[in-house]
C-alpha cells in the first residue's frame, strides 16, 4: 500500500465541484482529430474529471474529443482508480472489469454532462424525450397523414376496444383540440399582451396544461380568487389568476399566476455566468406577488 493520501487528486486530474469549469479550455491533440480539455490554471491537459474521491476507490471519467468537420463530439469513459493509484477501465457487459455505480457521484456526473452541453464547439446529442416508443411514434406519424374522416373511423374503431370507453363527445373533443392547438399557436401573435383572453382561453381549455408537462392534478377552485390583504382604506387588495388545489389525501391549495406570451422570462442578451441567466422583472414581480399572496 502506498504511502500517498489516499484520494488525493493526481496529475491531469479535475475534481468536478472543487475545480472550475471557466478555467478548461479546449486544445488540439497530437493527432489532427483529436482534442482535449486544458486547465489552464494548472498549466495542464485534463486526464481524469474526478467525479467522487474515497477511501480505497476514485470514480473517474475521461473525456476524449473527436473532430468531425468544424465540430467536436465527446467521447466518455468512466473507471475507477483503485488505492495503488491504478486505473482500471469498464468494458461491456460481458466481459466487465469493474462495475461503476454513479449512485454516489451522479451530481458530479450531471454537472459535467450539462458543462459539455453547454459548449457551442461539441456536437452533444440532444435526444427529445417521448411518452411513446419509437413504434408507436411511428404509428402515430402514419395515422396523422390520413383525412378526417379515416381518423374519425379509426378513432371509433379503436373505442370498441375492450376495457376503452370512448363516447362520441370524447371522440369530437379529441379531434376538437387540433383546432384549439392551432388557435393557440395563432393568439401567441394575436393576442400576445392581452391577458383577459388568455384568461378566458385555458378557463375553457384546462385539458392544455396537461399534456408534455409533470403530470400534476390540480382542481381549479376559483379563477381571479381574491386573497385578501385589503387595508381599511380599501387599497392592497390582492386578486390572483387562478386558485387551484391538489387531489388526493392530502390536499392543498396552489396559486397560479400566468403571463403573456409577451412577458420575458429572462432578462439580458448574455449570460452572467455559464449556464446562468438574470431572471426578467415580470417574472420575479411575478413570485413575489404569489409569495405576497400566500
Amino acid at each position: 500500500m502506498s504511502g500517498r493520501h489516499l484520494g488525493t487528486p493526481q496529475h491531469g486530474d479535475f475534481v468536478v465541484g472543487l475545480d472550475q469549469f471557466e478555467n478548461l479550455e479546449i486544445r488540439p491533440g497530437v493527432t489532427q482529430n483529436l482534442h482535449h480539455l486544458f486547465d489552464k490554471a494548472r498549466g495542464l491537459p485534463v486526464k481524469h474529471f474526478v467525479l467522487v474521491a474515497k477511501r480505497d476507490v476514485t470514480y473517474l471519467c475521461g473525456v476524449t474529443l473527436i473532430k468531425k468537420g468544424s465540430r467536436l463530439t465527446p467521447r466518455l469513459e468512466l473507471s475507477i482508480r483503485d488505492e495503488t493509484g491504478r486505473v482500471v477501465s469498464v468494458e461491456n457487459p460481458l466481459g466487465v472489469k469493474a462495475r461503476v455505480s454513479l449512485a454516489e457521484c451522479h451530481d458530479s456526473f450531471w454537472s459535467l454532462l450539462s458543462y459539455l452541453q453547454s459548449l457551442r464547439e461539441f456536437d452533444v446529442p440532444k435526444r427529445k424525450f417521448s411518452l411513446f416508443s419509437e413504434e408507436e411514434s411511428e404509428i402515430v406519424a402514419a395515422i396523422r397523414e390520413r383525412g378526417v374522416p379515416s381518423l374519425k373511423s379509426i378513432i371509433s374503431q379503436l373505442s370498441e376496444t375492450p376495457g376503452l370507453t370512448l363516447s362520441n363527445e370524447d371522440i369530437n373533443q379529441l379531434l376538437r383540440r387540433r383546432e384549439k392547438l392551432a388557435e393557440f399557436e395563432s393568439a401567441l401573435s394575436t393576442h400576445g399582451e392581452d391577458e383577459k383572453w388568455w384568461q378566458a382561453f385555458f378557463e375553457d381549455n384546462k385539458w392544455i396544461f396537461g399534456y408534455g408537462l409533470n403530470y400534476q392534478i390540480l382542481r381549479q377552485e376559483k379563477a381571479q380568487p381574491h386573497l385578501g390583504g385589503t387595508a381599511v382604506s380599501g387599497r392592497g387588495g390582492k386578486k390572483g389568476d387562478y386558485l387551484t388545489s391538489t387531489a388526493g389525501d392530502a390536499r392543498f391549495t396552489v396559486l397560479v399566476e400566468i403571463k403573456t406570451p409577451k412577458a420575458s422570462l429572462l432578462q439580458g442578451a448574455s449570460e452572467i455566468r455559464s449556464g446562468a441567466w438574470s431572471l426578467s422583472k415580470p417574472l420575479t414581480d411575478a413570485l413575489s406577488q404569489i409569495q405576497a399572496s400566500v
